[in-house]
């Protein structure tokens, strides 16, 4: 019935992603969401020598939230906004990793730490896009229906991002990623995986739901506890659920 054939086509995707892992560096499991393989030392470093990132120097979230769905940025503009996200990763980056560093007694226990937690949400991340993917075939067997490649790029790559910060164990990391993506974004002039919507989104809804006050600064980000961002990644998942309403069931 439909609960053997779901059974095994996640048994088929647990031993397909297994595979995909294992055979795969660990350089490459843990490259960042702008497609290049972390800095161990200069992230080692910026624990060991320099100090921490003060979250005063954090932009008031309705003033960035304005300029950064600007479409029409000029030069100051622009130049302000990376400026802002600069700071921001800057403090994501110490939220995400600072009890990392504390715990590891040397930069090799550091780097392995690293790797393991960074590990656990790539697989996630994957394991969504590789349920997407096995739900459109199995409702194309009964449907026939045409898929908008565009469109179905867009909700699987939101999905997984969304589906990371619920069951991920580390979502500073999943929202530092995401920021080093809008920083590339807005320095290219073009969406790569959607991360300028993908931040808007987040912080949209953050405050439709009452998670943050009113005149909030943005570095609010590295103070989201794990059940905040689950609470928030669950409702905004539910805006791009695939036609078949088996997704829901699956993950989230």
């Amino acid at each position: 019935g439909s609960m053997s054939t779901n059974a095994s086509a996640m048994l088929i995707l647990i031993c397909t992603l297994e595979s995909v892992f294992n055979s795969n560096t660990e350089v490459a499991l843990v490259a960042n969401a702008a497609g290049q393989p972390p800095d161990y030392t200069e992230i080692w470093e910026d624990f060991q020598y320099n100090p921490k990132p003060s979250v005063i120097v954090s932009p008031n979230l309705m003033t960035f939230l304005v300029n950064l769905m600007e479409t029409n940025r000029n030069f100051s503009q622009k130049q302000s906004l990376i400026s802002q996200l600069g700071e921001l990763k800057e403090q994501l980056q110490y939220a995400a990793w600072q009890k990392v560093y504390a715990k590891a007694k040397n930069k090799k226990e550091f780097i392995r730490l690293f790797i393991q937690t960074r590990k656990k949400t790539i697989e996630y991340h994957e394991l969504s896009h590789l349920l997407d993917a096995v739900l459109w075939e199995k409702q194309q067997l009964t449907s026939h229906e045409m898929r908008d490649e565009k469109q179905f790029a867009h909700d699987t790559e939101v999905r997984a991002f969304l589906t990371e910060l619920v069951y991920g164990p580390n979502p500073q990391d999943s929202l530092w990623q995401i920021v080093t993506g809008v920083l590339q974004e807005i320095k290219q002039g073009r969406s790569i995986d959607y991360s300028v919507e993908k931040l808007k989104d987040i912080l949209v809804m953050a405050q439709a739901i009452n998670w943050i006050p009113r005149g909030e600064l943005l570095c609010f980000l590295c103070f989201l506890s794990k059940e905040s961002a689950t609470d928030i990644a669950t409702k905004l998942y539910h805006r791009y659920t695939l036609a078949t309403h088996q997704w829901k069931r699956g993950l989230l």
